[in-house]
């Protein structure tokens, strides 16, 4: 996963959790889905803090 600023810049760059292998990626609600198969992983950030996967 990586952050991009406003100017195009890389913001922070972080890897998903091992195994994890997204073939689509959605963000909505504060939330970003990554869909890896059949399996839906969900990842939340709070402002300041980098996306996490949700437990």
């Amino acid at each position: 996963m990586v952050a991009v600023g406003a100017d195009g810049s890389v913001e922070w760059e972080a890897p998903f959790p091992d195994g994890v292998e997204p073939e689509e990626v959605f963000a909505f609600g504060g939330r970003l889905v990554a869909l890896d198969g059949d399996t839906a992983y969900g990842f939340r950030a709070t402002p300041g803090e980098r996306w996490s996967p949700l437990g």
